[in-house]
């Protein structure tokens, strides 16, 4: 009994720690770091507002237990479906979309066919939205929640999502998506912060390294012992000297896929105009 107390109290250290976050924004002065089809990223970087050419897509891969993109857009969605514009979160997709002279946003989760949402917005003449749109893409463990004009839905992913998480917005076939605004707000757990103090009764007693994975997070934090503290210099620190622990620095693994067409918009649009 005398060894659980120490290994409950590291239990509860490990599933109680708060996560960080970072925000990333797509700009035309910051596209490092996004990779882009279609389009020349030289090019994007002298206009004065984000607009992906027709055809066009930007892409990024994180590392991360959650994602939410803030997109602020005016897009201009003609009749065919293959000019609706798409934002992609892992297996969650957005998809810009109109129903006569209205315009209307379905999401698409995993292999489920498209859902429509139940709030529309104006177009004028052209397909342009009549006002620009502010809408979030969040996804979170096995939730995806779509926020726009002052609602929010949820729905229930097919599975829970593991690895690098992308995100992919990809204009329409033959028209331009101008994009005012895209932020991905991004969130890691914090390392775990080495044991202080002498820990070894835990460690002989438990037999082998803690292993925790965190609900709805797609990385799992590992426990392996107690381990002497490093010096700065280099060397280890002497046996029972007092080390403070360092603050946890927020750190976000970023992938360049090759380039390729990045997500599955083009099939949505095609499961889209067959149910037309």
């Amino acid at each position: 009994m005398r060894t659980l107390f120490p290994l409950f109290g590291l239990l509860v250290l490990v599933r109680s720690l708060p996560a960080s976050q970072q925000t990333v924004s797509a700009t035309p002065s910051s596209l490092a770091g996004w990779s882009v089809v279609g389009a020349d990223i030289a090019s994007l970087a002298t206009q004065p507002q984000l607009s992906l050419p027709a055809g066009a897509q930007l892409d990024r891969s994180f590392n991360a237990t959650a994602l939410s993109v803030q997109l602020t857009t005016s897009p201009t969605i003609s009749e065919n479906t293959a000019d609706w514009p798409v934002l992609e979160i892992g297996s969650a997709a957005l998809v810009f979309g109109r129903s006569g002279n209205t315009g209307k946003l379905l999401l698409s989760v995993g292999t489920n066919a498209p859902v429509e949402l139940p709030q529309s917005f104006a177009l004028d003449a052209e397909g342009r939205s009549s006002e620009p749109l502010t809408v979030s893409l969040t996804l979170q463990g096995a939730n995806v929640a779509v926020t726009f004009s002052g609602q929010t839905w949820q729905f229930a992913a097919d599975a829970l999502t593991k690895g690098p998480l992308d995100v992919v917005a990809s204009a329409g076939a033959a028209q331009p998506w101008s994009i005012g605004r895209l932020d991905v707000t991004v969130t890691t757990p914090d390392p775990v912060a080495p044991p202080v103090g002498n820990t070894s009764s835990t460690t002989k007693s438990s037999g082998s390294g803690l292993s925790t994975q965190s609900s709805g997070a797609s990385s799992s934090l590992t426990d392996t012992g107690a381990q002497p503290s490093a010096d700065p210099n280099g060397g280890q620190a002497n046996a029972g000297a007092s080390t403070a622990a360092k603050a946890p620095v927020l750190t976000v693994e970023l992938f360049t896929p090759p380039s390729v067409r990045y997500g599955r918009a083009d099939t949505i649009r095609r499961i889209i105009q067959s149910k037309n």
